[in-house]
C-alpha cells in the first residue's frame, strides 16, 4: 500500500519535531559577543541557533537542525529556510528575519 503525504503534512511534522526537541531553548547573551543571542539547550556546550541582532540573521546548527530537516524530512534548502523562519517567529518571537542559514 502506498501513502500520499502532502507538503503541508511534512511541514507540520517538522515543526512538531522542532517544538518537541528544541522548543525550550534558553537565550544567552555574552559580553564577549555583543549583538548576538545564543539559544542553548540545557546540557549542551554549543548553541542550537544564534540570532545576530544587528542584521536580523539567524544561524542554525548544521548538524542538529539544518541537515536533520533535509535528511529526515526530505526538505529542500528553501523549504528548510521557510520552516525555520516560521518556527523561530512562532516559538521565540523572532520576526523580521532577513536571513537564515546553517553554521
Amino acid at each position: 500500500m502506498k501513502y500520499l503525504v502532502t507538503e503541508s503534512q511534512v511541514h507540520r511534522v517538522a515543526i512538531k519535531w522542532l517544538n518537541t526537541d528544541f522548543g525550550d531553548l534558553k537565550a544567552l547573551e555574552l559580553p564577549k559577543y555583543p549583538g548576538q543571542i545564543f539559544y542553548m539547550k540545557e546540557g549542551r556546550k554549543r548553541p542550537i541557533f544564534e540570532f545576530r541582532v544587528d542584521n536580523n540573521i539567524v544561524l542554525f546548527s548544521k548538524d542538529e537542525i539544518w541537515d536533520h530537516l533535509g535528511f529526515y524530512f526530505g526538505l529542500t534548502w528553501s523549504e528548510t529556510r521557510r520552516i525555520l523562519k516560521q518556527w523561530v517567529g512562532e516559538t521565540y518571537g523572532l520576526t523580521d528575519i532577513y536571513g537564515i542559514g546553517p553554521y
